[in-house]
């Protein structure tokens, strides 16, 4: 009966020192000595699926408008460490695939899915401020943006213009660690704070915006009026 139970009590430490290498590995295998952020391999196949958002993209110059799928990924271990503690573990990476949509008719209504992969953002969890001279990190993050089939990071600074405006994405949610997770919930759990953070009764989509009704105050550095507005809508890793 004692080797029983020691055998099954080393299976278990065994299975959650498994669980945690893949966070555990991004500062060896992920991330270099400077802080320059690589994909991961194989992620579809072995990190977990934490959900999708439907984006309405910017017009084009004709005023035609389309959406894209954001479609999220993180470790397994980023995943069980958030249900237990209500955060992303150091080294937890989220990646966040945005792809065209194609739209048809099909036999169960008209469809929409993700088509031809337009860009790839990351995330990666930092506690403990590793590159404080690199500006593609900062506020626990790293951040950074892939064009599809390049490895290279296109971010140089979380501050950037365009698509690298991390910041300007992200300063909504800048209370809850950075990160849209209201479209996760399945997966993560279902937390409060989102809804605390922005009840629904304050936030309206218009066009390519999206529209927060609060004081200004709550949001730290974002001091304009009581209406902000913050374009393009949020990439929502």
């Amino acid at each position: 009966m004692r080797k029983f139970t020691i055998v099954v009590l080393s299976l278990l430490i065994s299975a959650n020192v498994v669980s945690q290498t893949d966070v555990k590995d991004t500062y060896n295998v992920l991330v270099d000595n400077t802080g320059n952020i690589s994909l991961p391999k194989e992620y579809r196949q072995n990190w977990t699926f934490l959900g999708s958002y439907f984006v309405q993209s910017a017009p084009t110059p004709t005023g035609e408008t389309s959406h894209d799928m954001h479609t999220v990924y993180t470790q397994p271990y980023a995943v069980t460490h958030y249900r237990k503690h209500g955060n992303f573990p150091d080294g937890a990476v989220l990646i966040k695939e945005v792809n065209a949509t194609k739209t048809e008719p099909l036999t169960t209504g008209l469809a929409s899915y993700q088509d031809a992969p337009k860009v790839i953002f990351a995330m990666v969890k930092d506690t403990k401020s590793r590159f404080a001279g690199n500006a593609a990190w900062d506020e626990g993050w790293g951040w950074a943006l892939f064009n599809p089939g390049d490895p290279k990071s296109q971010t140089t600074t979380w501050k950037g213009e365009g698509l690298n405006n991390c910041f300007g994405c992200h300063i909504p949610v800048k209370a809850n660690d950075w990160v849209y997770t209201q479209g996760y919930k399945s997966v993560l759990g279902n937390s409060s704070l989102q809804s605390e953070l922005y009840p629904s009764s304050q936030i309206r989509l218009q066009q390519n915006s999206i529209v927060f009704y609060r004081n200004p105050s709550s949001i730290g550095r974002v001091r304009t009026s009581p209406h902000n507005r913050i374009k393009p809508a949020p990439k929502m890793i």
